[in-house]
């Protein structure tokens, strides 16, 4: 891991700017391929960035001063992401994707690519505020499952044109790691080189028959393209779950006003026909308003709860993290489950709503 604070504050970078919700495994398998054409510590993305215990703030304020490219990775839901009020954390201010993206398009010389994955579609300006709408008018770059190699090719040869990003990654070899390492890791280094070393004669030595050491296979490209509509479908569901939640306590407002409504309608009611149609009209309102809010109490408790949305949540980050480290099989069978639970949580306001209706007509 290369710390943002021991990276040369001269050397150009690609930013890579993603919502974690929105496209985090998208992003981290773009970050990997772009390290295979540039050196490793000009491609900047948080969590592979920065050391634990950084200032994050301060990272990655670094991280945009050093950077000549910013890389937005747009997904289908990086407009939709909604804060804890129910804004659209891209109209937030305090947001750090609005704040990455506004920062780079204000800077003079700092060129800014637009990156669609997942199938999403380049933001219209009027989807944007002011400050981020000169991104609509740069040039997007698909990234596609199906010619994900092609794909990013074709973004490497655009980034390469730009000034600072043309040098080849690092070479690879000892001198060049204790030149990167610096003088204060190099007994540490000795030390690693000394144990390479004798793990090397081992292997040659060894007798026949004798058990060698595990040897990691490198992660099959194909086989994690697999996983992106998995990991797609599973990122898209909290998001999915919370909005129902929000039109659920939105119909229960609905509700109270449409009561208040048909209570001054009564009021000035004058025909005893009008009267009696008012207050069969009160009944019902009552009726949808007691079945509404009971509803959205119910519902927001099953959220909240011990198997609710941070629960889910925190299960889609270990089977990204799972993605990530080449376990395929463990990262799928965990995306399915985690979409299990919360197609299960998406439509239970179907079966809440029959309880509540089955409790009040007993």
């Amino acid at each position: 891991m290369v710390s943002a604070k021991d990276a040369s504050p001269h050397a150009p970078r690609i930013f890579i700017s993603y919502r974690r919700e929105d496209s985090e495994l998208a992003a981290s398998r773009l970050a990997d391929e772009l390290r295979q054409h540039f050196a490793h510590e000009q491609v900047f993305q948080d969590f592979a960035s920065i050391d634990p215990g950084a200032d994050f703030v301060e990272a990655v304020q670094r991280g945009l001063d050093t950077c000549a490219a910013v890389v937005v990775v747009i997904g289908a839901n990086w407009l939709s992401v909604v804060d804890r009020d129910g804004r659209r954390r891209i109209d937030v201010p305090e947001d750090w994707v609005r704040y990455e993206v506004g920062e780079s398009l204000r800077r003079p010389g700092v060129r800014v690519f637009p990156v669609l994955v997942g199938g999403a579609d380049m933001p219209g300006s009027s989807d944007l505020p002011v400050d981020l709408q000169p991104l609509t008018r740069g040039q997007a770059f698909p990234l596609t499952v199906r010619h994900w190699p092609k794909d990013v090719a074709e973004l490497v040869e655009h980034l390469r044109r730009v000034p600072g990003l043309a040098r080849p990654a690092s070479p690879r070899g000892p001198a060049s790691w204790l030149t990167r390492t610096g003088s204060r890791n190099a007994l540490a280094g000795l030390a690693i080189a000394i144990a390479a070393l004798a793990a090397l004669g081992w292997w040659l030595f060894i007798p026949p028959g004798s058990s060698k050491p595990p040897v990691k296979k490198p992660v099959d490209a194909s086989q994690l393209q697999q996983l992106d509509p998995l990991a797609d479908k599973a990122k898209s569901l909290p998001q999915r779950v919370d909005r129902q939640r929000g039109e659920i306590a939105a119909a229960a407002q609905d509700a109270a006003s449409e009561l208040e409504l048909i209570k001054k309608q009564l009021k000035t009611a004058l025909a005893d026909d009008d009267k009696r149609k008012q207050q069969v009209a009160l009944f019902e309102a009552q009726e949808r308003l007691a079945i509404d809010e009971q509803l959205s109490a119910l519902y927001r408790k099953e959220i909240e709860g011990p198997q609710g949305i941070a629960a889910l949540t925190a299960r889609l980050d270990e089977a990204n993290s799972a993605a990530k480290a080449g376990e395929l099989s463990q990262a799928k069978v965990q995306y399915a489950a985690a979409i299990e639970a919360l197609t299960t949580l998406q439509d239970r306001p179907a079966a809440l709503r029959e309880q509540v209706i089955a409790q009040r007509d007993q």
